[in-house]
């Protein structure tokens, strides 16, 4: 799908976004081996590609992803976590997190969860993975992380550890 001006679409369903992303792909090179790799988001879509590409006899060589969760799980950190991150990072920049945290649930509620192509939100691509359920996946997967910055009052599940029940 693609966006015209500033007008909004409705991204698909994750499968069916991978499944057109496969057909794009496949003009160029009809036959793998494929080399994916997906950052964030697109490391969902690159890992449906893989297995849509294994069911249908193509050989895929990579499947990388890059800072990729496949749940957002996270837990409250300690009290005196909290607080000392506070300290930490200093109350300007937990202000500055708080205005953007603020921000980042604000644009739905303005622009809906369609795509548009000239606003930053999360909103499309949680509703294009809504209800997504990835199969086991029977290759070998690469997940490359970054040092991101701690949050500062919640830690995140690792990404390896929801990937763990893909693989087969």
């Amino acid at each position: 799908m693609a966006a015209v001006g500033n007008r909004s679409v409705r991204l698909p369903h994750l499968e069916d976004l991978a499944s057109h992303y496969i057909n794009e792909m496949q003009q160029l090179q009809p036959e793998g081996p494929y080399y994916l790799i997906g950052f964030s988001f697109g490391g969902l879509i690159a890992y449906e590609m893989a297995n849509q590409l294994l069911a249908n006899g193509h050989k895929v060589n990579l499947v990388g992803l890059l800072d990729t969760y496949l749940t957002e799980e996270k837990r409250m950190l300690p009290l005196h976590r909290i607080i000392h991150n506070f300290f930490r990072q200093g109350p300007s920049l937990f202000l500055k997190r708080v205005k953007s945290k603020i921000t980042d649930l604000t644009i739905p509620y303005q622009y809906g969860t369609d795509f548009w192509p000239h606003i930053y939100t999360e909103a499309p691509d949680v509703a294009c993975r809504n209800g997504y359920q990835p199969k086991t996946y029977n290759g070998r997967i690469t997940l490359f992380q970054g040092w991101g910055d701690e949050s500062i009052i919640f830690r995140h599940v690792t990404p390896e550890q929801g990937w763990k029940k893909t693989s087969g």
